[in-house]
Order: C-alpha cells, then structure tokens, then sequence
C-alpha cells in the first residue's frame, strides 16, 4: 500500500526545479489536445507529459514507418504501430500518472468538440490548419500552431482578441506553399526545438506573461529571429 505523504514529496521533488515557471497543481488538471503527433507533435506530447501536464489529447491516423525513426524520434520497436499508441506509451513511459488520451483517426471537422481548452496545431496540411481554426480556434483559451521547414521554425501562439483576429491572415492554400525536397524537410533537431518554442508558448499564456510577439520564425541556420507579428 503507497502511502500519500511519501508520493506527495516525491511528486513535488519531482517538478521542483520548475515550480517557479510551473504550478504543478494547475498543470495536474490542464487538458491539452495535439493534432498531429508526428515530429513536433511527438515531442509536445512527451515534454507535456514531462512537465506534468495531467491530461493530453492526441489525435493522428499514421503509423510508425523506417522514414519516421530519425527524424520523428520514434523508437525501432514502434516500427508498424499507430503513432497515437506509440506516442502514449512514451508518455507513460516518462511520466505514468499522465493521461492520455489516444484517438486514431484524421482529424475532421466534427472532431473538433473533443478539443480542449489547450490546443497545439501540429499538422502538416494548411488546409487542416484552415478547418481547425475554423471550428475551434476562437473558442480555445489558446491555439499554439507550429510550423517548421528542414531547419527554421514558426511559431503562432492564438490567446487573445487580437491575436485571434490576426491568424486567418497568415493562412493559405497548400498549392501555395514552398517546397522543399523530401529528404530535407524534417530533422529531429528542428522538430525538438520548435516544440519546446511551443511549451514555452503555452507557459506564458498560463501565467499570463505579456507576449513581445506571437508569430515569430527562427532560423536555426543563421541564428535569426524575425517577428512577423508585434504584439500590443
């Protein structure tokens, strides 16, 4: 029998190194979701589970694939599983008091009243972007959309009236994008970068730090940071 006393101060030795930026309390009862748990998306889902988040919402309808191991980070033995089950088992791996909740499908227009207050975009697709924002970004306390080519990341993080008003603009039709060859467009190191730009996102709406911009790229190459959008 565990006995309460000893797991609470395990748990707060556990996150005491980040009780100044995290409330563990608060983030044992936030409700995240991530569409999309390919590269970025993975690494939301484990640095969420990580930290402490309670309950993570993944949604993704691929499977673990050999062109997925080194540059999404997947383990070999996840080789023919569904992404979401691979990606829950890490989580639970890090952290085994995390709830995860796996939903293997593509993510469609009805899907988006299982979406919680916290939403990470992490999709591949603009046009999934487009339906996501469409039927759900408005009505979420935040919408953290990450973007990335082989080494430069996008970050837009969605919390207020006036970055909610702004995100349309920075949408377009998948025809429209650049493209890159196929064998540069993902590198583990980018895709682990740009979710933890994404955390730190969702760590400032959560204390409610006032955002110097929330649409920003950053290029890993020259080490550049262009804000595409100042906030205020």
């Amino acid at each position: 029998m565990s006995n309460p006393d000893s797991k609470a101060k395990s748990e707060e030795q556990r996150y005491l190194r980040q009780k100044d930026i995290f409330n563990p309390d608060e983030l044992k009862e936030l409700e995240v979701s991530i569409v999309g748990v390919g590269a970025i998306g993975r690494q939301v889902a484990l640095q969420l589970a990580s930290i402490g988040v309670g309950n993570i919402h993944i949604i993704d309808f691929d499977t673990v694939e050999v062109v997925n191991l080194a540059p999404q980070c997947f383990f070999e033995k996840d080789l023919g599983l569904l992404k979401v089950d691979a990606v829950k088992a890490a989580c639970k791996l890090l952290n085994e008091d995390v709830k995860v909740q796996a939903v293997n499908a593509k993510w469609t227009k009805e899907k988006s009243i299982l979406l919680n207050p916290y939403v990470f975009c992490c999709v591949d697709s603009m046009e999934v972007r487009k339906d996501l924002w469409d039927t759900c970004g408005n009505t979420r306390a935040s919408f953290i959309d990450t973007r990335m080519a082989s080494e430069s990341v996008r970050v837009l993080t969605m919390y207020n009236t006036e970055s909610k008003k702004y995100y349309p603009t920075t949408l377009y039709h998948d025809n429209e994008a650049m493209e890159e060859a196929c064998t540069s467009k993902t590198t583990t190191f980018c895709s682990n970068i740009a979710a933890g730009l994404a955390i730190s996102a969702l760590s400032q709406v959560l204390r409610s730090v006032e955002f110097i911009t929330y649409d920003y790229v950053f290029n890993l190459k020259t080490l550049e940071l262009v804000r595409l959008k100042e906030a205020g």
